[in-house]
């Protein structure tokens, strides 16, 4: 039986609203529901497919499964240096739950809980509904989760010496008072013993011990402990994180078991309330299903003022929609109540959550499949809503993205914003971090980052090979310096044709589409256009057609609070600019 999945924004009683998603039978039965308390910090994005694959498992088991993004997080309204995070994390998955029982015949919830969701159920064993409790991967004390936090962006090189200082959190802001909230949190000294059934599952290629189901168990709980392998894969970047098919077979199997008294024989179809949209004071927010040849899902951002102008943000790398550290739905926010523009937030197909298959074949940040997806997607809101400015834009991968789909568009495109690419052409075979056809500005960037580290310099004169591998870039180098000047001269006499990255960026100028590139000061991106298309970018910044953003201090994802505000200004900015 197919699995529908719908997506809403339910309210807390504070008139905040958390985006929610529902997944269960086309015919289900809605006795049992499972809700899905996933990580706050980085981990959000990077389980999100795992947690995704989850919930479309439980509902083919006939159960209803919910999966919400926490306040200040995902599509949900707020942000997370507000005074009141805390309360509204920890209000969420009652408030959820409360929303549940008012649609459904319930008589059981079970909750899982990931990472560091384990540390947000405050209260939630006053619940009588609740009959088992899946801690999965569990941060058992707050303290810990704050202190990886630090670890992180020291990492990142996005702290100082500074300790009571909102931390960036790897692009997920903990204030100090959320960071004192976390921890006084131990879960091992506050279990939840009105729940009756419980399982832990730990990480297997780790021995260390595992206290909280002890004290389960002492306290006469229904306990499985389990170690299981895969944990830690699933929580790399979205990239390269990997869906633990085994654990969620072992919390499916244990839910239905548990649940098996509650399941009901008679199936019927569920009906949602409310439309799928967010009502603010400035702007409106929709969910659009577009189906084409392949489906996608997006998020429609309208200004309550009219607009013609739509800027389009597909899916970063494997991130899903809203973009890496959040900044697909802090831009859309502020260019529909700064700007008055609307703005589309989407996942091509099989990435995020336009899913149909869970296989990792067809699941790749440059599908040959891209710049139709975004240009099918943009043909289907300029038909509903009369759209006529387009402005494309994307990072990374999206960057990459969205410059083929203004190449092959059936449509005018007015502008397009391209942030920190690592190509303008993949191949199949390439490496999707460090491309191979723009190594050389990437080993520039690298070693002009380093010059000035004496620790570099060490290095490099007791590590042999390391000299080795700059005498390759130096030839490399001069190599392609010498390519600059000799290739412009045969060009002109016909012995060799124009560059293809000249040919493109011509004929994106002759159609009248302005481009913008914002690149962090040490990314690639501008090098790699200076390098193959130099002549051409200089005349058309001559005639502004063509402008560049270089933000200091910035990762490539932006991680750190200041570098996000610059560039989401400068995104508005140069919005502003092409309309």
């Amino acid at each position: 039986m197919k699995i529908s999945s719908s997506a809403n924004w339910v309210d807390l009683q504070n008139g905040e609203k958390i985006f929610t998603w529902i997944h269960c039978l086309k015919k289900a039965n809605p006795s049992v529901v499972v809700v899905i308390v996933g990580p706050i910090g980085p981990e959000y994005m990077h389980c999100h497919r795992s947690i995704r694959v989850l919930a479309d498992q439980l509902a083919s088991q006939g159960m209803i499964a919910v999966r919400y993004d926490h306040f200040g997080m995902g599509n949900s309204t707020g942000n997370l240096e507000d005074e009141k995070i805390w309360e509204n994390w920890v209000a969420s998955p009652k408030e959820i739950i409360a929303n549940i029982e008012n649609q459904f015949d319930v008589t059981g919830i079970f909750i899982v809980c990931f990472r560091s969701g384990s540390l947000l159920l405050e209260g939630i064993d006053k619940l009588n509904q609740v009959k088992g409790l899946v801690y999965w991967f569990p941060y058992t004390r707050g303290a810990a989760f704050v202190r990886d936090m630090k670890t992180l962006d020291s990492a990142l090189h996005l702290s100082n010496e500074k300790t009571d200082k909102t931390l960036d959190g790897g692009g997920y802001p903990i204030t100090i008072e959320t960071q004192k909230k976390l921890e006084r949190i131990n879960i091992v000294s506050q279990p939840r013993l009105s729940i009756k059934n419980f399982m832990v599952i730990t990480d297997a290629e780790f021995s260390s011990k595992d206290r909280l189901s002890e004290v389960l168990i002492n306290n006469e709980r229904s306990v499985e402990a389990i170690k299981l392998n895969g944990l830690r894969d699933m929580t790399r970047q979205a990239a390269l994180s990997k869906v633990p098919f085994d654990n969620i077979g072992v919390i499916c199997d244990w839910v239905k078991n548990k649940g098996k008294a509650d399941l009901k024989g008679d199936f019927k179809k569920l009906t949602f309330e409310s439309p799928s949209v967010l009502n603010i004071k400035t702007f409106n927010e929709y969910v659009i299903n577009i189906c084409s040849r392949r489906n996608i899902f997006a998020i429609l951002t309208q200004p309550v003022v009219s607009t013609s102008t739509l800027v389009v943000f597909p899916n970063a790398g494997l991130a899903h929609h809203i973009g890496p550290n959040r900044f697909h739905v802090d831009a859309a926010r502020t260019l529909a109540t700064e700007v008055g523009v609307a703005t589309l937030r989407l996942d091509l197909s099989n990435i995020g959550d336009s899913v149909e298959i869970h296989d990792d074949n067809s699941h790749h940040p440059y599908p040959d499949s891209a710049a139709e997806d975004i240009n099918n997607a943009v043909a289907f809101v300029k038909e509903q809503n009369g759209f006529d400015r387009i402005v494309l834009a994307g990072l990374c991968s999206g960057a990459h993205n969205v410059f083929h789909a203004a190449l092959m568009n059936k449509y005018s495109v007015l502008g397009l914003v391209i942030i920190n690419p690592l190509t303008f052409y993949w191949q199949k075979g390439q490496s999707i971090f460090e491309p191979e056809d723009n190594r050389v500005e990437s080993d520039t960037i690298h070693y002009q980052n380093n010059v000035r580290d004496i620790k570099k310099w060490i290095s490099l004169f007791t590590n042999p090979s390391k000299l080795i591998e700059i005498g390759k870039f130096i030839l490399k180098f001069l190599g392609s310096r010498v390519l600059k000047y000799i290739n412009p001269i045969m060009e002109r006499i016909g012995l060799v044709e124009a560059p293809r990255l000249v040919r493109d960026m011509d004929s994106l100028f002759d159609r009248g589409t302005k481009v913008v590139v914002i690149t962090s000061r040490t990314d690639p991106g501008y090098k790699i256009l200076c390098s193959q298309a130099g002549k051409t970018i200089s005349n058309a910044r001559k005639s502004e057609m063509f402008s560049s953003i270089i933000i200091d201090d910035a990762d490539h994802t932006f991680s750190s609070r200041e570098s996000r505000k610059m560039l989401i200004k400068s995104i508005v900015d140069s919005v502003r600019r092409l309309i």
